[in-house]
């Protein structure tokens, strides 16, 4: 389709793998997660997905120490641990982007009112 991937993201606990989007937009959100800021390669990636069912509508199922494995667009593994299950605010953007984490991932609360947000700390 022309587009650029950063890879797939599998989330095994919960039975879900994604291809993600490279760079955000709302049209691209429709179809799949996407990098919102950072990278892996800075240890600082935010990737941004709808709670629709068939993207991150499960996330709200992590627990502490779940797995989250990436697989990037050069096949390599890269594999986080969950670290963190909190609720922000809609715009506590600079909260979101800048933090000590590896991998964070976000989406709309049901309601959406608020962004259920999973930050992970790299272990391989």
């Amino acid at each position: 389709d022309n587009e650029k991937y950063l890879g797939i993201i599998n989330i095994p606990v919960l039975n879900l793998s994604l291809p993600v989007y490279s760079d955000y937009s709302l049209k691209k959100l429709d179809s799949a997660p996407a990098v919102y800021s950072g990278s892996i390669k800075t240890n600082n990636l935010v990737i941004c997905a709808h709670n629709y069912k068939s993207h991150f509508g499960y996330l709200n199922e992590l627990k502490i120490n779940d797995l989250i494995v990436i697989i990037d667009s050069n096949n390599k593994k890269h594999v986080y641990e969950v670290s963190e299950i909190v609720i922000t605010k809609p715009l506590d953007i600079e909260e979101m982007i800048n933090s000590d984490y590896d991998l964070t991932l976000f989406t709309c609360t049901t309601s959406g009112a608020s962004r259920l947000t999973i930050r992970c700390k790299k272990i391989n």
